[in-house]
């Protein structure tokens, strides 16, 4: 858990993964506001929709590959 200016950061998970429940039971127990979904598409979407229905209420995007763009890349 992190706090970068006011924004509380509370999971994080790559995009390698093959069980969603997994990671919708841990989203559950975190409750958060927001959650940034980039998988890509249709990955992505499919993930939303179906968390939709037994994810508490809150705002889930999906942002693709922004994060490339906004990340600083250390290779």
């Amino acid at each position: 858990q992190t706090e970068i200016n006011g924004i509380n950061i509370v999971y994080y998970h790559n995009g390698y993964f093959d069980n969603d429940t997994e990671i919708y039971e841990q989203l559950n127990k975190m409750t958060p506001k927001l959650i940034l979904v980039a998988m890509g598409s249709p990955r992505q979407e499919k993930f939303i929709y179906n968390a939709k229905k037994v994810l508490k209420p809150c705002l889930m995007v999906g942002i693709g590959g922004s994060l490339d763009v906004f990340m600083v890349r250390n290779y």
